[in-house]
């Protein structure tokens, strides 16, 4: 029997069984090869992640820091909750410059970096002596090479070990250590380490610049943002060709045109620059900015980098807070959280009850009742026959919309009816007798003319002189002490200075129709004039006439109807009033039965077309009239244009003696200044119920038959545009050519006015009328304010007689109605303060008006409040400063009138740099009050310049609106390194995963929020 063969099956199992082994073996391998190999990536991720984290941590101890800094430097109030903080030590409106001890804080190379983890209980107590440069156990080190990359420092950046930052290590918990021993080793995770940069001083690149072709109006149009800085001025720009190089990449589709440019601007403005308009680029990073430096296409290199961001952001809320005045009897500083007081610290005046905003959103009790500056733009909706509904010019549920009645009440408290806006306040159809105060505010956002009120210092206002010739049936003193009257009456000359026509903006307030101010004629003087006729049996009557005096005191060509102005005015006399003669003779009354021969007239006005009267001009008839004209008196040797006042007949021939002539009111008078608007005539200018005294007499007496010589008296104010300071009376001591052609200008002293010195005044023998524009310590006649301030001027500054406004010479110092939309918040200084020659005042240390700066903005903000396109003045270079300066516009008639970069831009700079050295500016408002004062003559290259204070203004208006003082611009550069000891307790850290971010931050430095950030992921 044979046995089976298996040998070949049982070899070829065998052989399975080891393939299968080895396939197990592999599988094995693999498995555990692959397990390894994922441990040590997750392990790797693991350490990115952690090194992420930390990171982020350290960017917000960081932040943190920077937010402690601001509390304990600050006196803190809580409404509901909401923390408002104002800086109790100055140089905290700025972060604190806290660096390693190898960095200067004078070396201008290093001015953007204000903080770094440096071991210093001062800078940061929480940082270790470990420099970043010392290796760690597995050689990591940060040396000065990657410390210098946000190239924000000039002169080559770091360059020494001891300007560095150090570590600070991060434990398990969360919380910072500087110093690890044995026992606390194995509790560190991870360790960071942080440079702070202000950018706050820097220029945007995203806004910044202009492309060619953009110069006279379309650039000072610009000015009032960024967009006309003059990028040729910085380092690694230098020259216009760059500037418009890298502009024309940057707004590829809006830069075709300038105008274009203009219009692409504007539309930015509204949704705070911080959305490129279609077709154009915007850098969105600093690396983004770096790579296009370094690339050296398109007209910046890498030095022009510590000059530029392209980060920064403000809350566009108001943070002004009044200060006091030296002498001042109100102490408006420590009034300032008074829930009665007029001038409050704006952020922290609260919401008192929910309502909802005009941006659409709902507010919350105990938050700031101002969420943003008010928009000068909704003054488009205010037109002179109601509101205009064309163009979307306010906000109604957060949408851009035209205005509306509801709209324009909601915004000014304003409500037309018969052919004027009444201010109704918030409701209601009636005229107010008062505007209301921010503390008396519920349920709705302050207006326009309660922002006015609350913005311009209380004791600034209601000055008042006397009732001079207004009978008690009127009395003047009342009227002037009026102070809300006078916030009316600035209003709406501010109105009527951002309005193109120049029709008068007409408002009723407490009874009495207010007019705004514009580029029109206004009653100047009104004459007392006896004439004695040459005719053969009237030589013993004398005739007695009113005859106007009026005055154009603006700069400008007048209006005519093309460009929507009246182009007709006539002067009349209400009031019955008597002549009399210390001679004897018959008094007729001019509405009496016995009236002078043919030749003369009676009449109630005098109808004249618009003389422009750049200086006062006597209201003459055409040279070609007749003599029986009856606006006219023109009997061959005597020429003029009066209002028949009456006659003395039969005076004795000769007199007995030289006798005096005057003219007795019988029921008070009104001098009227009228327009012709269609067929209507519209009455701007009244000086009412006039009594003129005995001491409004001819002094020339009898005078000769047909003497022709000048008026014995006239009536006038101390500035044709207003009453306020009454009406004074005087007597004409010098001659006048035979046809009355120019009046001199008004008369710099009257002898014996007044008979007593009102309180807050101080006078010399004579009223000085010319001192009073400008009203110094040296003035023969100046007042003090109610609070008991001397405040000056238009005309403190002038030296000679070309910018003195009272000069005939001095048409260059003369006001300007703007008649077109603001560029500038600053442009408010236009505004007539219903004060003789007297202005808003952004110029003067004591400037009641500064406030305004910060109250008003141009445009509508963005829904968050937040804007991007500002710099800080307190830390803006030099070079930036001369940037925005360069080119911005003198004179508003003169576009070639700018400021030059050499010789007035960079010394202006630099005077800005010296002021806020050593104190910040805490607010927008300080610029007025602290900057404009410090320009010297020397900073302009006119006399002319320095003097006149709309020129010296131009300063504010090229920093006004792009400065920036309430939230801090910072970068954060932090590197993160995840890693621990090792098991043996503290030594040398081991590095396991590495992470470094730029956070761009900006902090609001009154609510301690930061209301923008922005992170950047360095990838090296």
């Amino acid at each position: 029997m044979k046995l089976p063969i298996r040998s070949s099956s049982s070899g070829m199992a065998l052989v399975i069984t080891l393939c299968l082994i080895v396939l197990v073996t592999v599988a094995a391998v693999a498995f555990f090869t692959r397990a390894t190999g994922n441990r040590t990536v997750e392990a790797s991720r693991m350490n990115q992640t952690l090194a992420v984290q930390v990171a982020e941590s350290g960017a917000d101890y960081a932040v943190g820091r920077l937010l402690l800094e601001i509390a304990t430097n600050s006196a803190a109030t809580t409404n509901n909750g909401i923390v408002i903080y104002y800086a109790t030590n100055l140089a905290s409106a700025l972060p604190l410059r806290l660096l390693s001890a190898g960095v200067s804080t004078t070396d201008t190379n290093y001015v953007n970096l204000v903080r770094q983890s440096v071991p210093d209980s001062s800078a940061d107590i929480n940082a270790s002596s470990d420099n970043t440069t010392t290796p760690s156990r597995n050689g990591r080190l940060v040396g000065a090479n990657r410390w210098n990359a946000p190239m924000l420092l000039g002169g080559g950046g770091f360059t020494n070990t001891n300007q560095l930052p150090s570590w600070i290590y991060l434990n398990k918990d969360g919380s910072v250590t500087n110093a690890v021993t044995t026992t606390t080793a194995s509790n560190v995770i991870g360790r960071f380490a942080y440079n702070i940069y202000d950018q706050g001083g820097l220029l945007d690149v995203n806004v910044s610049g202009y492309p060619s072709g953009v110069s006279g109006t379309n650039l000072s149009i610009l000015k009032g943002a960024l967009a006309g800085a003059d990028l040729s001025v910085i380092p690694g720009i230098s020259n216009a060709a760059n500037m418009y190089t890298f502009v024309q990449w940057r707004n590829t589709n809006s830069a075709t045109t300038a105008i274009s440019y203009v219009t692409n601007v504007s539309a930015a403005a509204t949704n705070g620059f911080l959305t490129p308009r279609p077709g154009d680029r915007n850098l969105l990073s600093r690396q983004d900015l770096i790579a296009l430096a370094r690339s050296g296409s398109y007209g910046i290199t890498t030095n022009a980098l510590p000059y530029l961001t392209t980060f920064t952001r403000t809350l566009n809320s108001p943070s002004w807070s009044p200060s006091t005045p030296a002498g001042s009897t109100i102490n408006y500083a420590s009034n300032r959280d008074s829930v009665s007081a007029t001038n409050r610290f704006l952020p922290n005046v609260p919401v008192a009850s929910a309502f909802t905003r005009a941006d659409g959103t709902t507010s919350q009790v105990g938050e700031p009742l101002l969420k943003t500056r008010f928009p000068l733009s909704r003054l488009a909706g205010i037109g002179r026959t109601g509101v205009i509904t064309t163009g979307t010019t306010t906000l109604l549920s957060g949408a851009p919309s035209p205005a509306t009645a509801t709209t324009v009440q909601r915004d000014f408290g304003l409500f037309w009816s018969a052919g004027r806006w009444l201010y109704a306040g918030p409701s209601g159809s009636a005229p107010l007798a008062a505007i209301a105060t921010l503390g008396s505010i519920s349920g709705r956002e302050p207006n326009f003319f309660e922002l006015l009120k609350a913005s311009i210092l209380s004791g600034s206002l209601g000055r008042e002189f006397g009732n001079g010739l207004s009978s008690a049936s009127t009395n003047q003193t009342t009227l002037d002490l009026n102070k809300d009257r006078q916030i009316i009456q600035l209003g709406l000359n501010i109105i009527d200075q951002y309005d193109t026509d120049s029709y008068p903006t007409q408002c009723s307030f407490n009874g009495e129709n207010l007019y705004g101010l514009e580029n029109l004629p206004y009653l100047n003087r009104v004459y007392m004039h006896f004439y004695r006729p040459p005719s053969p049996g009237l030589s013993n009557n004398v005739n007695a006439y009113w005859i106007g005096e009026v005055w154009n005191p603006h700069r400008g060509a007048p209006p005519t109807p093309s460009t929507a102005g009246p182009s007709n005015f006539r002067f009349s006399v209400n009031g019955g009033s008597l002549p009399s003669s210390s001679a004897g003779g018959t008094a007729i009354d001019p509405s009496g039965a016995s009236l002078p021969a043919t030749g003369y007239f009676n009449t109630s006005y005098i109808q004249f077309p618009n003389p422009g009267a750049t200086n006062p001009l006597i209201l003459l008839p055409p040279s070609a009239t007749s003599t029986n004209d009856p606006n006219n008196y023109n009997n061959f040797t005597a020429t003029f244009t009066g209002i028949y006042a009456g006659t003395v007949s039969n005076i004795p021939s000769p007199p007995p003696s030289v006798p005096s002539m005057t003219i007795t009111s019988t029921n008070g008078l009104d001098f009227i200044l009228e327009y012709q608007d269609g067929a209507a005539w519209v009455a701007y200018q009244t000086w009412n119920n006039i009594s003129p005294t005995n001491t409004l007499v001819d002094t020339n007496g009898y005078r000769a038959p047909g003497d022709n010589t000048s008026p014995g008296c006239f009536i006038q104010g101390a500035d044709p545009r207003t009453t306020r300071f009454g009406l004074m009376g005087g007597i004409l001591l010098t001659g006048r050519n035979t046809a009355w052609a120019n009046s001199s200008l008004p008369p710099t002293a009257l002898t014996n006015f007044p008979p007593t010195t009102p309180a807050g005044w101080t006078n010399s023998a004579t009223f000085n009328l010319g001192a009073l524009s400008k009203n110094t310590n040296s003035s023969t006649t100046r007042y003090n304010d109610p609070d008991g301030i001397l405040r000056s001027g238009d005309a403190v500054n002038s030296t000679s007689l070309s910018t003195y406004p009272l000069d005939s010479t001095g048409t260059a110092s003369r006001p300007v109605i703007l008649n077109r939309p603001f560029r500038s918040v600053a442009e408010l200084g236009y505004a007539f303060r219903d004060l003789p020659f007297k202005s808003i005042d952004f110029f003067t240390t004591n400037s009641a008006d500064a406030g305004l700066l910060d109250t008003f903005c141009l445009t509508e903000s963005p829904v968050s409040g937040v804007t991007a396109g500002v710099i800080n003045p307190n830390s803006a270079n030099q070079l930036v400063l001369k940037a925005v300066l360069a080119g911005v516009l003198k004179d508003e008639l003169t576009p070639s009138s700018t400021l030059s970069v050499a010789s007035e831009a960079d010394p202006i700079a630099t005077t800005m740099t010296n002021v806020t050295a050593t104190t910040p500016l805490l607010n927008r408002s300080e610029l007025a009050t602290r900057v404009a004062p410090a320009l010297v003559a020397m900073s302009f290259t006119s006399a002319d310049d320095a003097e006149i204070k709309a020129r010296r203004e131009s300063v504010l208006r090229a920093l006004a609106d792009v400065s920036n003082t309430r939230t801090w611009n910072v970068m954060i550069d932090v590197i993160a390194q995840a890693g621990r000891f090792p098991p043996s307790g503290a030594g040398d850290f081991i590095v396991e995963g590495e992470r470094r971010s730029w956070l761009h931050a900006a902090i609001d430095r009154f609510t301690g929020r930061v209301v923008a950030r922005s992170v950047e992921s360095i990838n090296e």
